[in-house]
């Protein structure tokens, strides 16, 4: 008699870290432009629209509130080494003038006597209005300059910047330049002179001890502040109040900050991807720390609708940890540098509102592109390859589950599967992940979203099977779920 063991909860997302005999039920070892479902299934992700090509790959991608001189369009502001660009709903429009910066961070902050509101922190800080060129950004009251940095956030209506490695002229020299933060007057980033009793200030974090500050994040209230090994809250900047986190974690890449309902997620260079509500710091990340974790970093990350999107600083890759199902997949994009446009702003008509990256391209060209478009499945024109590995299952699985039982091999007589769109069917045996054996090509004949079933017989003896699936076309493909279906034997002797 042939025993059925039904696998309907796929949704628990890639597993870099553990043996291949050790992955839950619902993990994968291998996976690639999927996504799962509260529902235990996975789907195909959705494909990316080009919105600019590019010459190099060099810069920071910064998205924009509505600017009221642009008829409120929002725009993206990409710097490509010594150019800067606006992207908007008609193009794309080299702002740069005689400017040529190399852009840290892009803020969005508020306009004060013609300056902003976007703000490009650099060691030659410019500024935006959203018409014309960029151009240099000072200080129009007190006697201390625009901080020279490399990161910058703007919240509670102050302009925060750190990572400078000069003291300001007109500024309190200090002991250690990389470890000072500073804030500008309140509702104006054009004042910077902590004399003028407008709000303006600084804080020098343990100073001397070797290490810079390496980013700045946003976690409710306060302002987060990072070290490659320390984390701090800024509690109140009019009394420069700061309360440390944590001793022995910080972040070593400003770019993979994101603030989201759930904390601030970051990368910490020896535990992976983490989060922090403000007052501890939780890891997220271990079971795909092989691909994320080593020194000398580069990240990019952002949080967009309940996901938080970060790219490998080894293979490339993004990673996408679901933070409903808590639960991390994989996609073959390889992006420097993310913006959001729309959260604050509903009500615009798309290609304003969603995700934007600057991607890598093999071809040497650096494109602009919008992610995971509604009702697209290509990643600018070109074919998104996906594909779903099952953890490896020995056919004695449903034994160990009523009582102990030793590994033994079996037959697999028989899978059955649910789903939609053009699947691929494979399998693989015994943890030989070089070879594979075809099932079916589309083994739905479709490439509708209607559910369908399908059926396949006679898979053979092994110690242990690993289910496979893949698709490659421009249309959506669904997997609810699959059942093995194995023979049984009286004696459970070895076969």
């Amino acid at each position: 008699m042939a025993l059925p063991f039904d696998y309907g909860d796929l949704h628990g997302g890639i597993n870099l870290k553990d043996k291949a005999d050790l992955l839950t039920d619902n993990q994968s070892p291998d996976l690639m432009n999927v996504q799962g479902t509260t529902t235990g299934a996975i789907t195909r992700r959705l494909g990316c629209a080009n919105q600019g090509t590019f010459t190099t790959a060099i810069g920071r991608l910064g998205a924009t509130n509505a600017l009221e001189s642009a008829a409120n369009t929002p725009y993206l502001i990409y710097g490509e080494g010594t150019k800067t660009w606006s992207i908007d709903l008609l193009g794309v429009h080299d702002i740069s003038g005689v400017l040529t910066p190399t852009v840290g961070q892009w803020v969005n902050a508020v306009a004060v006597g013609g300056q902003g509101p976007i703000y490009g922190i650099s060691v030659t800080p410019v500024q935006w209005t959203g018409t014309g060129n960029i151009a240099a950004w000072s200080n129009t009251s007190g006697a201390v300059t625009v901080p020279p940095g490399r990161y910058g956030v703007y919240h509670q209506n102050q302009l925060f910047i750190a990572g400078t490695a000069v003291v300001p002229v007109g500024g309190a020299a200090a002991t250690d330049p990389y470890s000072r933060l500073y804030w500008s007057a309140i509702a104006d980033p054009t004042n910077w002179d902590s004399a003028s009793n407008t709000g303006a200030g600084f804080i020098d974090l343990d100073p001397g001890d070797g290490q810079p500050i390496t980013g700045l994040g946003v976690i409710g209230p306060y302002v987060l502040v990072f070290k490659p090994y320390k984390t701090w809250v800024l509690v109140d900047p009019a009394t420069a109040t700061v309360r440390k986190i944590s001793e022995n974690v910080g972040c070593g890449v400003n770019d993979s900050i994101a603030s989201s309902p759930q904390g601030t997620f970051f990368l910490s260079e020896d535990r992976g991807v983490c989060v922090t509500d403000g007052t501890k710091i939780t890891p997220i990340g271990d079971l795909i720390l092989p691909d994320m974790s080593g020194p000398a970093q580069t990240a990019a990350a952002a949080y967009y609708q309940a996901h938080y999107y970060i790219t490998s600083p080894i293979s490339g890759y993004t990673y996408d940890y679901d933070t409903i199902l808590q639960s991390w997949w994989r996609h073959d994009l390889a992006c420097r540098g993310f913006a959001v446009v729309g959260q604050a702003f509903p009500g615009i008509n798309p290609p304003a509102n969603g995700l934007y990256a600057v991607r890598f391209h093999q071809a040497a060209a650096t494109t602009v592109a919008q992610l995971f478009v509604p009702n697209l499945y290509t990643d600018e024109f070109a074919t998104m390859n996906w594909h779903w590995y099952g953890p490896w299952q020995s056919p004695s699985f449903y034994r160990r589950r009523r009582f102990p039982t030793p590994y033994y091999q079996k037959r697999l007589t028989q899978v059955r599967t649910r789903g939609y769109g053009n699947l691929n069917f494979d399998y693989a045996v015994n943890y030989d992940v070089s070879t594979a054996t075809n099932v079916a090509t589309n083994v739905y004949g479709t490439t509708g979203t209607i559910p369908l079933k399908s059926r396949h017989f006679s898979f053979g003896v092994a110690d242990t099977f690993q289910m496979r699936f893949s698709g490659a076309d421009a249309n959506p493909a669904a997997l609810y779920d699959y059942t093995l279906y194995v023979t049984d034997r009286t004696d459970q002797a070895s076969s």
